[in-house]
């Protein structure tokens, strides 16, 4: 969202600048390149993945019986970023109600990374 406004300010920045002479350059201060860059990297460290965040969980909490075949009555394999996200409603619906994993209710900071990543468009 932070770098859409910084894309949205030096949009009207450049559009309220006007010039006769339309071979004209425009000169980018530096300074708005860095902070665009600042928030592009603290976007992307902010990001929950599938990777980075979301595997760990499934492979410490659900692959023991959702794996392929699926074992202990789990109807569907856990195994992979298609398979986690197709299912990944139900999933975060069975967690936050504690129904899985069998043996308790996964930390509340798992179910909340799990909505996050939901919520943030399930990236890889």
């Amino acid at each position: 969202m932070k770098k859409n406004l910084v894309l949205t300010i030096i949009i009207i920045w450049f559009s309220s600048c006007s010039s006769e002479n339309t071979d004209e350059e425009f000169i980018i201060d530096d300074s708005i390149v860095e902070a665009t860059e600042e928030l592009e990297n603290e976007e992307n460290e902010n990001t929950i993945s599938f990777s980075t965040n979301i595997q760990p969980i499934i492979n410490s909490n659900c692959i023991t019986c959702h794996t392929s075949p699926p074992i202990n009555g789990a109807p569907f394999p856990l195994l992979n970023f298609e398979q986690v996200s197709n299912r990944s409603s139900s999933i975060f619906n069975q967690v936050n109600a504690g129904l899985m994993p069998p043996s308790g209710k996964l930390p509340q900071e798992n179910i909340d990374l799990i909505e996050q990543w939901i919520d943030g468009g399930k990236p890889r």
